[in-house]
């Protein structure tokens, strides 16, 4: 973890007095930890941090240690609450007395708990924030700078990330439409396919690593400092919420990177499957996916692919919000019908016969989204998105509980994707690492034999 704090701020190593590491380690026991946090270490937790603050306002500094323990109470708050946020949905679409009074006040309890973490997490951040401030000599980096960095990270799809970039102009016809032109630049991104050489011009031009969005969220924090007002707090709430997500996706990044595409012995005989075989195992888990509810999951995540990164955000579902589904038909009604198109040909058709990877992709995805999200009357809309088992840079869910089972991630700044379980002390064992499509397909053919 040290390592990963380091490469998102600042980090001060002047000499401290010690104070400043005590406030810091009581912090730390109150609010990191699995248990429930009471209201009153909620407002414990508040006072402590706010004479750290002042003491930072009067060029107080913490040990490196201390700064990173912080890091470690932000994290640890945003996980707690996408916890409580499927305790939610387990009382409203997983219970059999949903609608009850009783259910209505735990629901309304655990809202109540989550604002109260979420306001305590956005004052751990400022603290960052100031920490980061004072390691920079006492003069914040510059803010459109610094905005412009943030807005240029999440400007940019998941797949823009992921693919190779054309060397080719797209010619448009000037006598087209603005949303013609668009779709036709959106399906010639979907065209691309993944950047697997490490040798090829694309491979770091559009890589974000999740620990320069961490220290971009930071700096344009730090900017805002001086201003106090309630719009602030609620810019400063959202910039905590970016830290806390890079931080935790660059820990992910260290901790399933591999240096070369790797096998695992157990798995390597994945890799030696016969062609008949192979696609017979495939088309089992995209025929999963030939219904309505398919069609609806495949459209939804290739909007996710495709939609700029800020507008998508993160969920706990298969399918889109109202809310982010609203804006992509009003504001991208090019990606949006890009993908209903994509929808109706339907998941087998897409994987025999399209040339793009990334739809092909969607393809393989929502037939596993279909097979392995389960436990609601409506599971693409209600119930925890592949159970949890899979992970992707726009869905934030809660892991499954036992840790032999396997896992399935996309790590978007390495471009690969990595089957892993967890050993008895909770540290990833990979056993499938490989880039681009082959990587999903060898990965989901082995990936499927534990379902």
């Amino acid at each position: 973890m040290s390592e990963d704090a380091e490469s998102v701020l600042s980090v001060a190593s002047y000499q401290t007095s010690g104070g400043e590491d005590k406030i810091i380690q009581r912090i730390y026991r109150k609010l990191a930890h699995e248990n429930e946090i009471p209201t009153l270490d909620h407002i414990e937790a508040a006072e402590a941090l706010s004479k750290l603050q002042s003491s930072l306002e009067n060029r107080g500094v913490a040990s490196k240690t201390s700064q990173i323990r912080l890091i470690c109470v932000i994290t640890s708050l945003f996980r707690r609450s996408v916890r409580m946020e499927e305790n939610i949905a387990q009382l409203l679409h997983y219970s059999a007395d949903s609608e009850s009074p009783e259910t209505a006040s735990k629901v309304y309890k655990i809202r109540a708990e989550i604002s109260d973490i979420k306001q305590t997490a956005t004052l751990v951040f400022i603290t960052i924030v100031m920490m980061d401030t004072v390691a920079l000599g006492g003069v914040p980096a510059d803010a459109d700078t610094s905005f412009q960095s943030l807005d240029d990270a999440l400007d940019r799809s998941v797949w823009e990330q992921l693919a190779k970039s054309s060397k080719r102009r797209l010619e448009l016809p000037d006598e087209l439409q603005y949303n013609e032109k668009q779709k036709l630049v959106i399906e010639d991104i979907c065209d691309r396919p993944f950047v697997t050489s490490e040798e090829s011009s694309a491979w770091s031009r559009m890589l974000a690593q999740p620990g320069v969005l961490a220290n971009s969220a930071v700096r344009a924090a730090g900017s805002m400092l001086a201003n106090p007002t309630d719009e602030a707090m609620e810019e400063m709430q959202r910039l905590a919420q970016i830290f806390s997500q890079s931080t935790s996706a660059q820990m992910a990044v260290q901790m399933l990177q591999s240096e070369r595409d790797f096998f695992s012995l157990a798995s390597q005989r994945i890799a030696t499957l016969g062609t008949e075989q192979r696609e017979d195992a495939l088309m089992s888990v995209i025929s999963a996916a030939e219904s309505e509810s398919g069609q609806a999951v495949l459209r939804d995540i290739l909007i996710s692919f495709l939609l700029p990164q800020k507008e998508v955000g993160k969920r706990r579902t298969l399918l889109l919000s109202r809310e982010v589904s609203a804006k992509a038909s009003k504001s991208f009604p090019w990606v949006a019908s890009i993908a209903h198109e994509a929808a109706m040909s339907g998941a087998e058709y897409i994987f025999k016969h399209s040339q793009s990877e990334l739809k092909k992709t969607v393809a393989l995805l929502a037939g596993l989204a279909i097979i392995t999200t389960k436990g609601t009357d409506d599971v693409i809309r209600k119930a925890t998105a592949f159970g949890g088992l899979v992970q992707l840079p726009f869905l934030e869910t809660v892991p499954p509980p036992k840790r032999t089972q396997q896992r399935l991630a996309l790590v978007p700044t390495t471009r690969s994707w990595t089957l892993y379980t967890l050993s008895p002390t909770g540290k990833p064992i990979v056993e499938i690492s490989r880039r681009g499509l082959e990587g999903l397909i060898l990965c989901l053919l082995c990936f499927r034999e534990s379902l």
